[in-house]
């Protein structure tokens, strides 16, 4: 405990010259809480998108002829398959009384809301029966109705898809789209509609395949291999195709899981290159403390070799510089680390940042600073423990 009060003592003497010592590492750690916090914030996203049910979906789209009502049904069939979803789009004008939009309506089944995670919170999904009778009705997403609607409550309203009447049945709304085949710009502006409504009123039939379907996702179990899975679409689909050996695949197979570990890679490598900044960052602090540090050791020769001569053992001399250069860390990287969290506070109070605050980041912060003031406290402290007491009473 003694240890602590020298040192305490020693940096309160030159408060001026410890501040300005302090404010390398201060920065150091900023820098690495910042960085960290970032790349923790990065790879949160991306597990969190991959955790998704999207994140064991395979989408299929055809080169050549569409699939067909057929295909969604045998590949239902394959084992551990948790839904199909099949989908024709195409953006038409939507209108109602003097408002049109250009949307991206989306014909599909009941499959699609749930494998875009769309909340429907007003009225209800389309259902089985709507495709069977072809019925005329939508779900349109939050952002759609406020443009078409106003405050007006639109369940049971109609509006014109392509010159059509339809019936508005929903209202749904997504914090973002999960990619595929439908991506848009605005992930609440969107018009869902049965699928064989499309095809038959609104958005009309293949010139060769009645019952046409343009893109397909399948979504397996979570304990599904999806090595296997890929290659339990591909055989399915080239049978239903009958398509021979020696023919390629009319259709192509884009497996979720692919992005899942480009982006695992590129968080990783995030990680590493932010962490190197602010590494850097601290690393030119801990040569500022080292650079003092010896300094001190240089102005308190004579007091050093007072203290040998009263029976100090090289041990003291060496745990009093140890234990002032962590000291001298530990404060500065105290206030770097509440700079970083204040900084996160505020701009987390932007809707378009959201930081993750971790423990393990702020650990992990606190104890570089530690690291560096040990490592880069080490050399005085040796210097300063290997003077002979006769020689440093004759420093002036």
């Amino acid at each position: 405990m003694n240890y602590f009060k020298i040192a305490y003592k020693s940096l309160k003497l030159r408060r001026l010259r410890s501040f300005l010592t302090m404010l390398g590492v201060i920065i150091g750690v900023f820098s690495v809480y910042m960085m960290l916090t970032i790349a923790y914030g990065v790879s949160k996203s991306i597990s969190d998108l991959t955790s998704s049910i999207n994140a064991h979906s395979i989408s299929i789209y055809s080169r050549q002829k569409p699939f067909t009502e057929s295909a969604l049904k045998a590949l239902g069939e394959i084992e551990n398959v948790r839904l199909v979803n099949g989908v024709n789009s195409k953006t038409v004008n939507v209108t109602r009384e003097d408002e049109t939009l250009a949307i991206n309506v989306i014909s599909t089944d009941v499959n699609y809301i749930i494998r875009e995670n769309i909340e429907v919170f007003q009225g209800h999904n389309i259902s089985v029966r709507d495709l069977q009778d072809h019925q005329a009705v939508a779900v349109i997403g939050q952002d759609t109705s406020k443009t078409l609607f106003g405050n007006s409550y639109p369940i049971g309203q109609t509006l014109k898809i392509n010159g059509v009447p339809v019936r508005v049945i929903g209202i749904g709304k997504r914090e973002s789209p999960n990619g595929g085949f439908n991506s848009i710009e605005d992930p609440n502006n969107f018009v869902i509609i049965p699928r064989s409504t499309g095809r038959s009123k609104i958005l009309g039939q293949h010139k060769t395949v009645r019952d046409h379907v343009k893109g397909i996702a399948v979504v397996f179990d979570k304990s599904t291999d999806m090595s296997w899975a890929n290659y339990r679409i591909e055989t399915t689909l080239r049978q239903l195709r009958q398509l021979p050996v020696s023919k390629k695949s009319d259709f192509k197979l884009h497996d979720f899981s692919q992005f899942r570990r480009q982006a695992e890679q590129v968080s990783s490598v995030l990680a590493f290159l932010l962490g190197a900044i602010g590494a850097i960052s601290l690393l030119v602090g801990g040569i500022g403390v080292m650079n003092i540090m010896l300094v001190s050791v240089t102005e308190r020769t004579r007091e050093i070799g007072i203290r040998m001569a009263v029976g100090a053992r090289k041990s003291d001399i060496l745990f009093q510089f140890i234990i002032e250069s962590l000291l001298l860390c530990g404060l500065a990287g105290a206030i770097g680390l509440g700079l970083g969290w204040g900084c996160c506070q505020i701009l987390n109070l932007f809707d378009a940042v959201n930081l993750e605050l971790s423990p393990k980041v702020a650990l992990l912060s606190f104890s570089s600073a530690m690291v560096v003031g040990l490592v880069f406290g080490v050399m005085p402290a040796r210097r300063a423990a290997n003077l002979k007491p006769v020689e440093a009473l004759k420093h002036v």
